[in-house]
């Protein structure tokens, strides 16, 4: 990968992180304000595990590419593994932020569905 496509990839990544924790802080005030501050932490800890796998998806994505050039095989093996440690990883964030810190389920997953959404849009828009 040459320096140019890795700061182009760079560049488009912080986007895509400004834009989910923008979502994110959209979505932590309104449950803020609408339900209070337990609500709000939620909201906000569910943008935060989407933008966590966000991060783990790129470096994934970077690990793979610099992968596919010698081994094909231990790239697909990358790709696959850091897609069911992002789905494990993510059952158990939000097991925790239930269960162990108390937070409201349905902020919690509108503050990750947020995250996730804006991710999508801005992942869209780059194709």
């Amino acid at each position: 990968m040459t320096d140019a496509a890795a700061r182009k990839i760079a560049l488009a990544a912080r986007r895509v992180a400004a834009l989910q924790l923008a979502a994110g802080a959209v979505v932590a005030a309104g449950f803020f304000v609408g339900q209070g501050p337990g609500a709000g932490a939620g909201a906000a800890y569910g943008a935060a595990a989407a933008l966590l796998v966000t991060f783990l998806l790129g470096r994934g994505v970077a690990r793979a590419a610099a992968a596919a050039g010698t081994d094909r095989g231990r790239s697909l093996r990358i790709l696959y593994l850091g897609a069911a440690v992002r789905f494990f990883l993510i059952l158990g964030l939000f097991a925790a932020g239930v269960w162990l810190l108390r937070l409201p389920p349905l902020a919690l997953v509108s503050g990750f569905a947020a995250g996730q959404a804006a991710y999508l849009l801005r992942a869209r828009a780059l194709r």
